[in-house]
């Protein structure tokens, strides 16, 4: 069974990052696409407990 995570994603000033290519997770503000299994559970379970807590991300 595969179990697919939502995070809150934003996106970073056009005129700087070619919004396209990279989204920005909600929690950490890392390209998302960069972020392992690991990293998006993590800031998963951070956004869905309202937590404030470092990034794991590598």
């Amino acid at each position: 069974m595969s179990t697919q995570l939502s995070l809150p994603v934003t996106q970073p000033a056009p005129e700087t990052i070619d919004v396209a290519e990279h989204l920005r997770c909600g929690m950490c503000e890392h390209d998302v696409e960069n972020h392992d299994r690991i990293s998006l559970r993590y800031c998963a379970a951070t956004a869905a407990g309202a937590l404030r807590r470092s990034c794991i991300c590598s």
